[in-house]
């Protein structure tokens, strides 16, 4: 729920240094060395820096977002598409008739 999150964001902004705060902050802190751990390089700066890590929220606003895109378009219901006679029958019966013409002439 939009509000809840609102209310928890603007209640770290209000005091960084109550329990939900401190959480968050842990919380980037851990995602920091996680993201950083197969890179030496990195977790060494993270690891130098880790103890002075603080942030402050700005007061919060809460934005009421429109849908990113729009919803797909219905589309019409399609016939079905009109069954194809078979005419094997026809054909084989006109080979038939071929053979047996070809054959009386000979």
């Amino acid at each position: 729920d939009a509000q809840v999150v609102y209310e928890w964001l603007k209640g770290i902004s209000e005091d960084p240094y109550n329990i939900q705060s401190l959480f968050l902050t842990e919380e980037l802190k851990v995602e920091l060395r996680r993201s950083t751990r197969l890179e030496p390089l990195l977790a060494n700066v993270i690891t130098e820096v880790d103890p002075s890590i603080r942030f402050r929220l700005a007061t919060p606003t809460l934005v009421v977002a429109n849908p990113t895109t729009t919803p797909p378009p219905t589309e019409a219901p399609t016939e079905p598409p009109e069954e194809i006679e078979d005419k094997t029958w026809q054909w084989v019966l006109m080979l038939v008739g071929v053979f047996f013409g070809t054959v009386a002439i000979l």
